[in-house]
């Protein structure tokens, strides 16, 4: 959905490797640092990260965070008020499946300077041990 979104506003999207993210006038970003035990199988969460970058006419007026580690049942919904975050994370060790991976979400609703209307770009970085 992110992709079309930014689409509508005439921007592209890519992918980078380490983080997901959509980039063009406004990049966005949400990602996860981690440790895994290969031995039982499990994963934890220890930062939960993002960003947003403003650039020519388009801003992001609100960012909404979220992460989330399934095996362990440990998430949050944060609002950051900066354009960039790194949150330490209570987590603790959760199973870790394919299936139902830990992720890290950022929504960046996107303005453009001297126009109505907004749209919400939301990039999804899926933790794959």
């Amino acid at each position: 959905m992110g992709k079309e979104i930014a689409e509508s506003f005439g921007l592209k999207t890519s992918n980078e490797s380490g983080s997901s993210t959509v980039d063009s006038d406004v990049k966005v970003t949400a990602g996860l640092t981690y440790s895994t035990n290969a031995s039982n199988n499990t994963v934890k969460i220890h930062n939960a990260f993002g960003s947003t970058v403003n650039k020519g006419y388009y801003y992001v007026q609100k960012r909404e965070f979220y992460w989330r580690n399934p095996g362990s049942g440990n998430f949050s919904h944060l609002l950051p008020s900066s354009a960039s975050w790194n949150y330490s994370v209570s987590d603790s060790w959760g199973t870790y499946s394919s299936s139902l991976q830990p992720y890290a979400i950022t929504d960046a609703t996107v303005r453009v300077s001297g126009m109505d209307g907004q749209r919400v770009i939301s990039v999804t970085y899926h933790l794959s041990a």
